[in-house]
């Protein structure tokens, strides 16, 4: 009987052990898999500003790339450091840091994502109507196109056929600062121009984002 009663005891120091062992090691087990999840947070925070860092100097980048083709003549329809038309010019500035954009401004404004003004970002495409006058026929209480031939004084208006902005015929890139680059018909080269001003920003039809 006390052999029984000694191997009962070493029986319940063994079992003792063993729940103790698998104690231990579902321990050491959530421990790795605390450090592996801290590990892989540290990472993706990491990767997530490295991605933030490498679009900002992309944006950058865009920019400084599409300042140097400032002054380059605007042919209609061109589409190389000879000559640019408005898509043409934001087309080459694109397909530089490969992002496949299309020949038009009508296929253009197809591409991308739409933004509001007050989100706008670096490197976003500004597209306008510039056919259009609506804050010009408002100030002057004009309610058609053919009254607003009475007001107009800017030569760059005198081809006004709308009120409203409804169709992508000229695009620009957004450079910050308030400021758009664009190949520019009426001053007959790439220029910057500010886009808060009257001719510009009430003429906007959409802005686009393509990242």
């Amino acid at each position: 009987r006390k052999k029984d009663q000694e191997k009962k005891k070493q029986e319940e120091l063994r079992k003792k052990e063993q729940e103790k062992k698998k104690q231990e090691e579902l321990r050491k087990k959530e421990q790795e898999l605390k450090e592996q999840k801290r590990k892989e947070e540290e990472k993706k925070a990491i990767d997530e500003s490295e991605k933030e860092k490498n679009i900002q100097v992309s944006a950058s980048d865009m920019t400084n790339y599409a300042k140097t083709l400032l002054g380059v003549p605007y042919v209609w329809g061109g589409t190389s450091t000879s000559g640019f038309d408005c898509s043409g010019f934001v087309q080459k500035v694109y397909n530089k840091f490969d992002i496949n954009l299309k020949r038009t401004t009508y296929d253009q404004i197809t591409q991308g994502t739409s933004v509001k003004l007050e989100n706008i970002k670096e490197n976003d495409l500004v597209f306008f109507d510039t056919r259009a006058a609506y804050n010009l026929a408002k100030k002057n209480n004009i309610t058609s196109v053919d009254s607003l031939s009475d007001v107009i004084i800017n030569e760059s208006e005198k081809n006004v056929k709308v009120l409203y902005p409804t169709e992508p015929t000229h695009v620009g890139i957004y450079i910050g600062d308030g400021k758009i680059i664009h190949a520019s018909s009426s001053k007959k080269q790439t220029v910057i121009d500010t886009l808060d001003n009257g001719y510009f920003k009430e003429r906007i039809v959409d802005i686009r984002r393509y990242k």
